[in-house]
């Protein structure tokens, strides 16, 4: 990720403030959660998600501020509890 084009767009929405992070769990918790968050662009969220209620997109350009994240896989939760609890 660190060769992609955003980021450093990334690094600066993430350093922009507090971080809340957690994990949850549960049965069907990654389908629950991402169906609570919409659309990772905001401007496709429903309203009523988190993303469609609460998160910023630009007209062009700049970063897309989607407030929120969750993983897209047991394989992702694994990887991303490590990375931000340790292993």
């Amino acid at each position: 990720m660190v060769d992609r084009p955003f980021f450093p767009l990334i690094v600066d929405f993430m350093t922009s403030g507090p971080v809340i992070t957690g994990v949850m769990s549960g049965n069907e918790v990654i389908t629950s959660w991402r169906t609570m968050m919409g659309a990772t662009n905001p401007k496709e969220a429903l309203p009523g998600t988190i993303r469609g209620d609460y998160a910023q997109a630009p007209d062009e350009g700049g970063a897309t501020f989607n407030i929120v994240h969750g993983s897209d896989s047991p394989e992702s939760v694994e990887r991303e509890i490590a990375l931000w609890f340790g292993e």
